[in-house]
């Protein structure tokens, strides 16, 4: 198979060029890095409301007061829409969700460090303008209405498209708030069991990082993701299977509707095609363009899924929870995948599980029931099996602090 890619700004003439995308990102087993996204409200101390993204109280003051530390603007048109510094990203979710996509990152320290450094800055400038943090996977306290749309134009182009293809799309889009791991991959074998064990492990991590309570049920914002657009969100059956390859994913990210294209500073509205018809040509005759590869990676992350394959492995399932317990996320999983033997430890126990088995647990814990046993054991059983083997993983890294104390030490927050 050919690793030679055509540049992000170079027509696309053919599947394989895709395929060849990811085994271009693999990496060495001693590059393998970790990367930690998390989201959270700002609200008002009065009111109890999401910031508006304009005003003396808003999500642009927020920026200004920002970038006043170092931190540099990205535009759109002459809307701020993020902040860069040092490898790191601050942007926005469509409600004003700040989200915070950290520098790639060797240990847990580091991710943990960044994320008390993010804290620091951005908690005198909530007290100077009379707001907080809102720590939770749903915002309950804000109605929809009441929440100002980012000025994005993509999401201009997402919102009516998302309210066409499930119920909950828009509270998706402007009340869900989600802490993401990203890892690396070696080979398109180690893609594969990372991705099974991630979705295999979904419905554990839902409990795990339940922190949505609205309705009675502590997992309300996968309810509402399970409710979004049914065709790139949930878990993917072909993922679980023994000979799940980059083909495969690639073939269904193709037959995926599109949202967007980018060219010459304007977003193109593409919800009338898949990805293999503008591949094909077909919507030249509306874009007078060809697909890129930049269009095929910003394809890429309009797939929700709890697991996700980009240039990296994502995992998505957990809410956003209190900023102690964030780190015990990404030490949860480099501990279980970034060992090879406690991976195929792993592994050799949910290969037995059914994906339907599975797919149930997950759609019955994200409605908020209760499920005690699983493959005849109990649930909070295997939660501990699985903490436990994350725990070793972590050990055998050896990475210390200042105190001496490995990374396992993050695990202690979970529970």
């Amino acid at each position: 198979m050919s690793t030679i890619l055509a540049e992000n700004n170079h027509p696309i003439e053919k599947k394989e060029t895709l395929i060849d995308y990811f085994v271009s990102k693999e990496k060495p087993l001693s590059f393998q890095k970790i990367g930690c996204e998390h989201e959270k409200f700002i609200l008002d101390q009065v009111s109890h409301r999401s910031f508006s993204y304009k005003g003396d109280q808003s999500i642009c003051k927020i920026f200004s007061l920002l970038m006043q530390k170092g931190w540099i603007a990205l535009k759109e048109n002459d809307a701020i829409i993020a902040l860069k510094k040092k490898g790191a990203v601050i942007s926005l979710e469509p409600g004003g969700q700040l989200e915070l996509s950290g520098k790639i990152c060797q240990t847990i320290h580091e991710v943990d460090q960044e994320i008390q450094e993010h804290l620091q800055e951005l908690t005198p400038i909530l007290h100077q303008l009379k707001g907080y943090f809102l720590w939770q996977g749903f915002n309950h306290l804000t109605c929809p209405q009441d929440i100002q749309w980012v000025p994005k134009k993509r999401y201009a182009i997402m919102r009516p498209f998302m309210e066409k293809q499930g119920k909950l799309g828009l509270d998706m889009m402007l009340r869900t708030a989600s802490l993401q791991v990203n890892l690396d991959y070696h080979s398109q074998e180690d893609m594969r069991i990372k991705f099974a064990i991630g979705q295999a492990l979904t419905p554990f991590i839902l409990l795990l990082y339940q922190n949505s309570f609205f309705k009675h049920n502590p997992n309300y914002r996968s309810y509402i993701w399970q409710h979004t657009d049914p065709a790139r969100s949930g878990l993917l059956s072909f993922a679980s299977s023994p000979y799940f390859s980059y083909e495969e994913y690639v073939d269904y990210a193709l037959n995926l509707p599109m949202y967007f294209i980018y060219r010459d500073g304007q977003y193109l509205d593409m919800t009338h095609y898949r990805f293999i018809d503008f591949l094909e040509g077909k919507a030249y005759h509306q874009t007078k363009t060809f697909a890129l590869l930049q269009d095929w990676e910003n394809h890429l992350t309009t797939i929700f899924t709890e697991v996700r394959l980009k240039n990296i492995i994502e995992f998505r399932a957990a809410d956003t929870v209190h900023f102690e317990k964030i780190p015990s996320f990404p030490a949860f999983w480099v501990g279980l995948l970034y060992d090879d033997t406690i991976k195929k430890e792993i592994y050799d126990i949910i290969k037995k599980w059914p994906f339907e088995k599975i797919n149930l647990f997950y759609q019955k814990i994200a409605k908020g029931e209760k499920v005690d046993i699983f493959d005849h054991k109990p649930v909070q059983k295997w939660c501990g099996y699985f903490i436990e083997k994350a725990k070793e993983g972590l050990e055998k890294r050896h990475f210390l602090n200042h105190h001496g104390e490995n990374e396992s030490i993050f695990l202690q927050k979970i529970s």
